[in-house]
């Protein structure tokens, strides 16, 4: 037996097992990793069977196979992300489990010469578990949360006036499922990504592949798809393009439910919105006329805004091609970042800083300055800019995020993702 000596549970199986008891403290459930069944004493014989090490075998093995759960789901989390978002590739590291188990069975042959005491060793055993889970600053702050909350409901800290028991356990609940988001991420970016956080309707801009501290960020408010027509999509792609002064090439469900009904009742709108029909086989301009409306209707032409100061997509566009046709872009209405609840967009995500965000983009692009950046916005002539090291965008969903002040911010579940993840995990080992 690897976790047993005569029938008794070692040392370090015994602080495993209170590690897994505990596995509530981490956003996990302790059902998952049999803690109440290691816990209980082994029994060196079991009616029926004749060997009477088999019940200490297959505790010895359960201890085995549950650790290497508990371990999998600290780093990699309980759901695999892509059966959830099929289209969010996030790169996924390697970690030899094995060699994990090994570390903590070394330290039991070790542990009667260099360590004295339960309380020691459940603490070096849960620091060993802890290297397992996900290194951003970000995560540890909603674990934290998680231990504040938890506080409230079993009464350690008194409960704050605008909160209510109810209240608690579903906030318990949405930061375990912010934990199992978290872990879905790898440890490390080959390059600094972007983060757009759909609920919060926030994006992040790491300035370091293996820092989201808040001093190496870049953060500022967007605006995302309606949450009842025009949903954006959870998915990851590369940013390999910049546009400043851009076309808006009008989307086609936008153009047959929205711009030609108003341009059959009245042609002159599609020049007082300073919009033009293209052909689709050579990209000449057409000339405004009902025979062309009807060419658009057929899909052998296409509408398209110029740039200027009232273009859909304001002073620049950043694109990273993917299945949805979804990019960053500038708005000139403004307005909007100034609601509570930002889902407005017909799914493109809308940033309320552009300028900030190209010269961020461009950082280590020294022939553009911010004050090119700015004039290239307004100079009414695309520019496209090709970046030397494409940025990896992960646009996610999470209603949870706490911030190093020890406050805890909570967003509606506006997409039900929440509600969806629950039900998926309801469902118990292996999910």
């Amino acid at each position: 037996p690897l976790w047993s000596s005569d029938g008794v549970p070692t040392s370090v199986a015994s602080s495993v097992t209170r590690i897994l008891a505990d596995a509530g403290l981490r956003g996990l459930s302790a059902t998952d990793y049999d803690a109440a069944m290691l816990a209980r004493p082994i029994r060196p014989t079991a009616p029926g069977l004749s060997d009477g090490d088999t019940t200490t075998a297959v505790w010895d093995v359960a201890m085995t196979a549950d650790v290497l759960r508990f371990a999998h789901a600290l780093r990699f989390g309980r759901v695999h992300v892509e059966s959830v978002y099929p289209s969010l590739h996030l790169p996924r590291d390697t970690v030899d489990l094995a060699a994990f188990v090994q570390v903590l069975l070394e330290h039991a042959k070790a542990f009667p010469r260099n360590m004295s005491g339960s309380e020691a060793l459940d603490t070096w055993v849960s620091a060993q578990f802890d290297t397992l889970e996900p290194p951003w600053a970000h995560y540890w702050l909603v674990r934290d949360a998680l231990q504040q909350y938890q506080d409230y409901a079993l009464g350690n800290e008194p409960l704050p006036s605008d909160l209510t028991p109810a209240l608690v356990k579903d906030r318990i609940k949405r930061i375990d499922l912010a934990l199992e988001r978290w872990r879905w991420l790898p440890q490390t970016f080959t390059t600094a990504p972007i983060f757009i956080n759909i609920p919060a309707f926030r994006l992040y801009a790491f300035g370091s592949p293996v820092d989201d501290g808040v001093s190496t960020l870049v953060n500022m408010d967007v605006a995302v798809g309606n949450a009842f027509r025009t949903r954006t999509p959870v998915f990851s792609a590369l940013m390999r393009t910049v546009i400043f002064s851009p076309y808006w090439d009008v989307p086609r469900s936008i153009t047959v439910k929205e711009v030609l009904p108003k341009a059959r009742r009245d042609l002159g709108y599609l020049v007082r919105s300073h919009m033009e029909v293209v052909s689709v086989s050579d990209g000449r301009i057409l000339p405004l006329s009902r025979s062309v409306l009807a060419r658009v209707s057929e899909g052998t032409a296409r509408i398209r805004q110029r740039p200027g100061a009232d273009n859909a997509l304001g002073g620049v566009k950043f694109v990273f091609p993917n299945d949805y046709n979804v990019y960053l872009h500038d708005t000139p209405t403004q307005s909007v970042f100034q609601l509570a609840r930002r889902d407005v967009s017909h799914g493109c995500i809308r940033v309320a800083e552009p300028a900030r965000l190209a010269a961020f983009v461009l950082r280590n692009e020294p022939e553009w300055p911010p004050a090119r950046i700015e004039a290239a916005m307004h100079d009414g002539h695309p520019q496209q800019v090709t970046l030397t090291t494409p940025i990896p965008v992960f646009v996610v969903y999470t209603t949870v995020i706490a911030r190093a002040g020890g406050e805890t911010l909570f967003y509606d579940d506006i997409y039900g993702h929440d509600r969806a993840l629950t039900a998926r995990l309801a469902a118990g080992y292996p999910y």
